[in-house]
């Protein structure tokens, strides 16, 4: 029975596009049956179109068996809706991957500002502190000196004591002075003792 005789006029347009189409291709591998068409492939079914009232259904080979075009679309549907919630759900990521990336952005700039204030105030007590020790230097010098000053004025009234201790006018004078320059002989070490350190630390002027 001729393949006419299964299908529509309306259907058959198509069906003949779909064989002329096959033809080209190899016609050997096409099966004319009753109730449709089987496309065959070195002997095995790959593919089918079967004709019902007006609708030409094709079939494909799908995993191992025949499937009609329907039910591969189905899953070819099911599969691309699974894709649309995974994009979804991977393009929501991607924005909070977004504003993550935007307030690091943003606490990073702060910081870059934080440092460079902090490296000008380290600048600025740096400054301070070569200040402070080029004027240290100069004390400690100068004290040097005043030591110096201390020792020789402390000889000079030895020799005096020596010269006028039986005059008993002088002598109660002589030894109170030689005191008091004890006294600020040790005051001068002291200063000494305490820029020796570096200025730091607590400083009793009464010692």
């Amino acid at each position: 029975m001729p393949a006419e005789a299964y299908i529509s006029s309306n259907a058959w347009d198509e069906v003949q596009e779909m064989l002329w189409v096959l033809w080209n291709r190899d016609l050997r591998n096409v099966v004319i049956k009753e109730g449709g068409i089987k496309i065959m492939n070195g002997g095995a079914l790959v593919g089918t179109v079967g004709m019902i009232g007006e609708t030409v259904g094709l079939g494909y080979q799908y995993d191992g068996a025949v499937t009609s075009a329907a039910a591969v679309a189905a899953i070819h549907k099911a599969t691309l809706e699974g894709h649309t919630t995974d994009l979804a759900s991977q393009l929501g990521s991607i924005n909070y991957l977004n504003e993550q990336k935007n307030l690091h952005a943003a606490t990073l700039a702060a910081h870059g500002s934080e440092l460079s204030s902090q490296a000008g105030s380290i600048g600025y007590l740096a400054g301070i502190a070569t200040g402070h020790s080029g004027q240290i230097s100069t004390l400690q010098s100068q004290m040097s000196g005043v030591q110096s000053g201390v020792s020789s004025l402390q000889g000079a009234l030895g020799a005096l004591q020596s010269t006028v201790g039986g005059m008993p006018d002088y002598g109660s004078i002589i030894s109170t002075l030689v005191g008091k320059v004890s006294f600020l002989e040790g005051k001068v070490q002291h200063i000494e003792n305490y820029l020796s350190g570096g200025g730091t630390g607590p400083f009793n002027p009464g010692s």
